[in-house]
């Protein structure tokens, strides 16, 4: 005999092989539970990724602008003695003199690309994490990312250096002189000596006479100049006229550089 529909083989009826509405419920609302628990986190790894991109990409920017210290050069500054107009200058050779190198080992013109891995927005912008571009305090150095929020202004913007940097600073030359008589060398007066500097003057050479001192013996010096590497000449006169020159390099990189140079008489 056939055996009915829904029922097994005691008779008693057949569970369906499928889920309830209850349970596919029951699931759907576990899921959405889990997936509402992990939705922050995710956000959260998410902006801080995106965060430590941009931190990498303002610190690239900045190195780009003014150098690196422990490499021990001064980037764009220190080439074309400023800052670029706009941060996309720092690719861009338009206009710029090319790079040279003068006697003492001077570099000074355009040098760039400095910024190699950066991404440009549709603009032709470089911009950050979150898409937007960099805004760029030109007279501080300073590079701002407007942050997740994409506001300029609020709590969560990120900007490198953390405050606006000092680029300029002053240069002071003191200049002993050996005389022939054999007596130890002694400070000069600017009776005895002439002192110039060589900086890069939007990426060309220039050499300017330092100021001489007052009254007495030195130093000799130079205000405003900008960060990089200099050639400092030291011209006798006076008594130490028809002395051989002096050269040297200088660094300077923050307040007030000091160094001495000597100066034989013939």
């Amino acid at each position: 005999m056939r055996k009915p529909e829904g029922q097994n083989r005691g008779g008693a009826p057949r569970r369906s092989s499928g889920f309830s509405l209850i349970e596919i419920m029951v699931v759907i609302a576990v899921i959405s539970i889990l997936a509402g628990a992990m939705a922050p986190i995710g956000l959260q790894q998410i902006t801080a990724a995106r965060t430590k991109a941009t931190r990498s990409s303002l610190r690239q920017l900045s190195n780009a602008m003014t150098g690196d210290s422990a490499r021990g050069d001064f980037g764009y500054l220190g080439d074309m003695g400023g800052l670029p107009a706009t941060l996309e200058d720092l690719n861009s050779a338009a206009g710029k003199p090319a790079y040279q190198i003068a006697p003492p080992g001077i570099g000074f013109g355009y040098n760039g690309p400095y910024v190699a891995t950066l991404r440009l927005g549709t603009a032709g912008r470089f911009v950050d994490a979150w898409d937007m571009p960099f805004s760029f305090n030109r007279g501080g150095a300073q590079v701002t990312s407007l942050g997740p929020d994409r506001v300029l202004g609020n709590a969560d913007d990120l900007s490198w250096p953390p405050a606006p940097l000092a680029i300029r600073g002053t240069l002071l030359v003191r200049v002993l002189g050996v005389p022939n008589t054999g007596d130890p060398a002694s400070p000069l007066a600017n009776a005895d000596a002439d002192v110039f500097v060589s900086l890069s003057n939007d990426g060309r050479l220039q050499e300017v006479r330092m100021v001489d001192p007052a009254s007495g013996p030195g130093p000799w010096s130079v205000a405003n100049l900008a960060f990089g590497h200099h050639g400092v000449r030291v011209v006798g006169r006076g008594g130490y006229a028809g002395a051989a020159q002096v050269r040297d390099v200088v660094s300077t990189r923050s307040g007030t550089a000091v160094i001495t140079l000597t100066l034989a008489q013939p």
